[in-house]
């Protein structure tokens, strides 16, 4: 596994991968993100790859539109939290799910897979916008075969890489900030001498 402190924008991947495993921050000024993840992950999968990204809720229609503009929209899956309450306000809702953007370049071609992944508990230890090691080891095993590649480019903490680890796949990930890459360095390296 291989983290490197870089920007979405410029970043030169070393390869080409299986599947892209994000998740991008949700609050409305990061909405341009979504565009250049788009625009990147048609150049970092390998033809039939996909992109499952995690995402709130609150700007759906503007995320699935800009992603349907360079890739082929496959499906939506759930991604349980439960236990979690962050009230939506301006809506009037407790969400207790998150959707999972999956998008393709070409036609995919992998394994079957379900539509449903859980969180078994919250964690935000080590990354205020964390995910669990469980529900991203659930989301991992439920769709990626052991060995093939994953790329996570916000991988704040390195969660989905602990989870890619465990689950016998490589790993790279990204993340503009160097405290989370540092924090994703250690833990990935704990994981691979405890494994």
């Amino acid at each position: 596994c291989h983290v490197w402190q870089a920007d979405i924008n410029t970043w030169i991947a070393p390869r080409q991968y299986d599947f892209i495993v994000t998740d991008p921050p949700y609050p409305k000024e990061y909405l341009p993100l979504w565009e250049t993840l788009a625009i990147r992950a048609k150049e970092w999968l390998k033809p039939g790859g996909l992109l499952i990204a995690m995402s709130g809720q609150s700007y759906l229609p503007e995320i699935y539109s800009v992603l349907g503009k360079y890739l082929d929209y496959y499906w939506t899956a759930a991604y349980l939290t439960p236990g979690q309450s962050p009230s939506i306000w301006n809506k009037n809702v407790i969400p207790k799910w998150k959707p999972l953007l999956i998008y393709s370049v070409g036609k995919y071609s992998g394994k079957m897979f379900g539509d449903v992944y859980s969180s078994g508990e919250n964690s935000k230890s080590f990354h205020k916008w964390g995910q669990s090691e469980s529900g991203m080891f659930d989301l991992i095993s439920g769709i990626v075969l052991p060995g093939q590649y994953i790329l996570d480019p916000f991988c704040g903490a390195g969660t989905t890489g602990i989870a890619a680890i465990k689950h016998g796949c490589l790993f790279d990930g990204i993340d503009i900030e160097i405290d989370n890459v540092n924090i994703s360095k250690k833990r990935l390296n704990d994981t691979t001498k405890a494994g």
